[in-house]
């Protein structure tokens, strides 16, 4: 990664926070895999977390406050997460319903915090919204790296991870000239 070289972080604890649910972007815990196969030591913490007592609330009851609530739950496990089993690297992936205060104080407690986006240039405007106070933020669009810096983000291009387990060459033989997948 231009910029931050991962060979420091080799013995240092990471958390990668993420959606964990099944139909939702696999970046995360692709990162996630890739790291611990290649010896880091790297924990998940789910990002659509949400207490019993919102996650039974059925969609169409569902008001204005419900989303500030499960946002105010997410942050409130996070800082518990880490302040519970500590870490040195929190590596968010989409960050958009953390808190300033809570990144605040997880920078406090001496975590290097990251944030990834995805979805750039598409996104940018919350994206930049959202990634001032983290020690480092990636994207991975290589055109938004100045557009973040110019905003006073620490910035650096971070191509889409993927499973190197799940996506290989497969040893088969050719039966057309062109596939689509």
């Amino acid at each position: 990664i231009t910029g931050f070289s991962l060979s420091i972080m080799k013995n240092k604890k990471m958390m990668i926070a993420c959606p964990l649910s099944y139909g939702t972007t696999k970046n995360g815990r692709d990162i996630a895999a890739e790291l611990s196969r290649s010896g880091y030591k790297v924990s998940l913490f789910d990002t659509d977390k949400r207490s019993l007592s919102l996650d039974i609330i059925p969609k169409p009851l569902r008001n204005t406050q419900y989303d500030r609530r499960c946002a105010d739950y997410l942050n409130q496990a996070l800082v518990k997460a880490i302040s519970q089993s500590p870490v040195d690297v929190l590596f968010i992936v989409k960050p958009v319903n953390i808190y300033a205060e809570t990144l605040a104080l997880i920078n406090a407690m001496g975590v290097i915090t990251c944030c990834y986006w995805i979805d750039d240039p598409r996104d940018f405007p919350r994206a930049i919204k959202n990634s001032h106070g983290f020690s480092l933020c990636f994207t991975n669009d290589k055109n938004t790296v100045e557009k973040y810096r110019a905003e006073g983000v620490n910035a650096h291009y971070l191509p889409s991870a993927v499973d190197s387990q799940t996506f290989r060459p497969l040893n088969t033989s050719k039966r057309y000239p062109v596939s689509f997948i």
